[in-house]
């Protein structure tokens, strides 16, 4: 039954993307766009049928076998990608990784997982789908708001700044949510069936030691990468025209250590079936992050849109921390407590990079990468 409302409900949201595509392509004055819609469509689709087995396999805590199929996927995309541009595919050569990466995922994935486990046929039962759909639609929606979160700041930039603009803001705003999407979600994935295999008297002592944990692995990493931004993309393989994404980048980076607070404490919510409230906080961040980038982008330009982005996950942060404070009394201290000593820590790191740059800039141009090492 899951399986059918899932694939029903994706089915119907592709097909309304693919049905407006053309208005959405005026309505973010992108009209390039429509060409690769099909494309995009077709790798959505053959991706979520690899889904419900993923969920499967992340619910019996097989994380190794998850992590390593996500990897091949990841790279069959990359690779694929970036050897079709090299041949002259354009654009078309993303589109093409995207399909050979969802192609990949099925047929590495569906086969993980009994076939029973999700395509046993069964009547569909009102009972059981006012169950599943209380809960799951709400978490749904959710989820729908944390993917707007990470692009839909995109089209605000298209709109205030153009194409050039906004193509720089979206390879910083990548390269700045590695730490969090690669790190933060991954330890997300972790956290849902652990923390519900947990007695609930123990949830809260292990939601503090996940967020110090977090902390300590994804702040050196977020604030590193800040750090380094400007030699990162000036002094590697990247061409020039992405030079300008430095300071872009300095200032994204602040999502990485904010972004993933939100990450770990919606874990621990939805174990204790609070996805109505998951939805509620996901909604406000893509509204905060929406009105902040255009706000400051309004009053400053694009780099004041960039700190708008940092404020409002936040803002998220902060709030989900009072909603934890609600479900299960524990303090703001105790969640805060872990996140300043590796923040703390992270400061020598940048003085040490500021002053390591300062100390290169008194010597004749180096060979590449040599300033990026030191």
């Amino acid at each position: 039954n899951a399986t059918i409302y899932y694939m029903t409900a994706c089915l119907l949201a592709v097909g309304a993307v693919f049905f407006f595509r053309e208005e959405i392509a005026r309505a973010v004055n992108t009209p390039g766009m429509v060409p690769y819609m099909s494309g995009c469509v077709i790798a959505v689709v053959l991706e979520r049928m690899s889904y419900i087995p993923d969920r499967l396999m992340i619910r019996d805590m097989r994380f190794k076998e998850v992590g390593i199929r996500n990897t091949i996927g990841e790279l069959t995309y990359t690779v694929s990608s970036i050897v079709l541009a090299i041949l002259g595919w354009g654009g078309r050569a993303i589109i093409a990784g995207m399909l050979l990466r969802a192609l990949v995922r099925v047929v590495i994935t569906v086969p993980a997982v009994p076939w029973r486990e999700w395509l046993t046929p069964a009547p569909l039962s009102w009972e059981r789908a006012k169950k599943m759909l209380s809960f799951g639609i709400p978490l749904s929606l959710g989820s729908l708001a944390n993917y707007g979160s990470q692009k839909w700041d995109n089209l605000v930039m298209l709109r205030l700044f153009g194409a050039q603009a906004g193509g720089l803001y979206n390879f910083a705003w990548n390269l700045a949510d590695l730490p969090a999407s690669q790190v933060g979600e991954r330890i997300g994935d972790v956290l849902v069936p652990s923390f519900a295999k947990l007695e609930p008297a123990k949830r809260p002592a292990a939601l503090v030691r996940a967020i110090t944990m977090m902390s300590l692995l994804i702040f050196p990493l977020a604030v590193g990468l800040g750090a380094v931004a400007p030699t990162l993309l000036g002094d590697t393989i990247f061409p020039p025209k992405w030079y300008g994404a430095g300071p872009f980048l300095a200032v994204l980076s602040a999502l990485g250590v904010t972004r993933p607070i939100g990450w770990v404490i919606a874990s621990y919510l939805q174990v204790h079936g609070r996805t109505r409230s998951i939805m509620v906080l996901e909604w406000l961040k893509v509204g905060a992050i929406i009105g902040g980038v255009g706000a400051l982008g309004w009053l400053g330009g694009p780099l004041w849109a960039c700190g708008g982005v940092g404020l409002a996950f936040g803002l998220h942060a902060l709030a989900s921390m009072a909603l934890v404070r609600r479900v299960s009394e524990v303090s703001y201290l105790a969640l805060v407590g872990p996140l300043w000593r590796p923040l703390l820590a992270c400061a020598p790191l940048v003085l040490a990079v500021l002053g390591a740059r300062a100390g290169l800039s008194r010597f004749a141009p180096l060979p590449p990468g040599v300033a990026l090492v030191v």
